[in-house]
């Protein structure tokens, strides 16, 4: 699994081992165990679950007579309908893919871009069709350099399930064109079946108007659950988590530097806030975000537990910076963690690093147990 210049893999954990998106070699979707070791691919769907999956295009091929289900793309190479352009009534040819989230919950399998996809663990789309509502937000943006301007349709760089199943929760709408960047300060939720499209559950999903008030979000950057249905809310301009109940009623705010990415441990109710940097609007300082990983207590006493600097590359204005996710399912929990290489012109990319690692806490430290990269380059043989 190795991320392409400025698109880290997308992961997500479950009791069976961690769920892994990789656009850079083609559209799959890979499980590995809890120690990193593959077990299985997901998407593209193994042959026999090809008629259990709902949504796709069929047609008689005249060279030998076979039935197939038709691609999307230009390249003919998906069958995933993530993008806004992709019309799911007709055979696409334009564009495909453009899987910016995903989340699991049991056999539920969620793909967020500016289209929701939804599959099912066993490869198959679980008796649902596969393309399912918009997800989109738009903005409107100027000419900036070699950028011409025009409206942006942005998807979900974050998903969430709550523990019941019932809804999906919606954040992390960047944008990057040129020295244009910033995000939505907004989440939204849907449920999770069904054709309805997402709505508010808080602050709001207009281009600009940051605020500071409880409720109120500079740049909402991910979102997560806790056990009880809890709604935390990475509020990266605003240097706080948000929480609120599952009635959108606001709970609790917790400081921490520069949030990009909150995550749950759902068994003891821990918070594992990870800081780096996002498309953010340079309105204050403009300064890099240091890269860390906070540990804090559970929502009734949110203490910092343990502190940690990451080693990462900032994306500057490439998007992404990294991808991370916990393992709860390990003792110690363990951190799941790839970052990107940056496609600025000016800095050589660190594509070493643009591969997953797996880390755990010890001795105060953050311990590498597992690096995807240094596996690869043991199985490559030179000649």
């Amino acid at each position: 699994v190795t991320a392409s210049r400025a698109t880290p893999p997308i992961m997500a954990a479950a009791p069976e081992g961690v769920y892994v998106f990789d656009s850079g070699n083609g559209d799959h979707i890979t499980l590995f165990d809890h120690d990193g070791t593959y077990v299985r691919t997901v998407y593209p769907p193994p042959a026999d679950k090809l008629k259990d999956f709902q949504g796709l295009t069929w047609r008689e091929f005249p060279h030998d007579g076979q039935k197939l289900p038709l691609k999307r793309g230009i390249a003919q190479a998906t069958f995933l309908a993530c993008s806004g352009t992709n019309d799911p009534a007709a055979w696409p040819t334009r564009d495909a893919g453009g899987v910016a989230s995903m989340a699991v919950s049991g056999t539920r399998l969620v793909l967020g871009g500016q289209r929701i996809n939804r599959l099912s663990t066993d490869g198959s789309t679980g008796g649902q069709p596969l393309v399912g509502p918009e997800a989109w937000y738009s903005i409107r943006l100027g000419t900036m350099h070699e950028y011409q301007g025009g409206t942006e349709l942005l998807a979900p760089e974050s998903l969430a399930l709550s523990p019941d199943g019932k809804w999906l929760y919606l954040s992390g709408y960047f944008y990057v064109r040129s020295w244009h960047q910033g995000g939505l300060n907004g989440v939204v939720r849907m449920p999770a079946d069904g054709s309805a499209k997402p709505e508010i559950f808080a602050g709001h999903m207009n281009q600009g108007n940051p605020g500071k008030a409880d409720g109120q979000f500079d740049l909402a950057g991910s979102v997560d659950c806790d056990a009880a249905g809890n709604v935390y809310v990475a509020d990266y301009g605003n240097d706080r988590v948000q929480v609120f109940d599952a009635a959108a009623k606001h709970l609790k705010s917790i400081p921490v530097k520069r949030p990009s990415l909150v995550r749950l441990n759902r068994k003891n109710g821990e918070i594992y806030v990870f800081s780096w940097t996002l498309p953010y609007t340079m309105h204050q300082d403009g300064a890099q975000t240091k890269p860390a990983l906070t540990r804090l207590g559970p929502l009734a006493k949110p203490d910092v537990l343990a502190a940690y600097p990451l080693q990462i590359q900032n994306g500057l204005v490439d998007g992404n910076t990294c991808r991370a996710e916990i393992d709860t399912s390990t003792d110690p929990v363990t951190i799941w963690m790839c970052e990107s290489a940056t496609t600025a012109s000016w800095i050589t990319p660190k594509l070493e690093d643009a591969n997953i690692r797996l880390m755990v806490e010890k001795d105060k430290k953050l311990v590498i147990l597992r690096d995807f990269q240094k596996d690869a380059a043991k199985e490559v043989v030179f000649t």
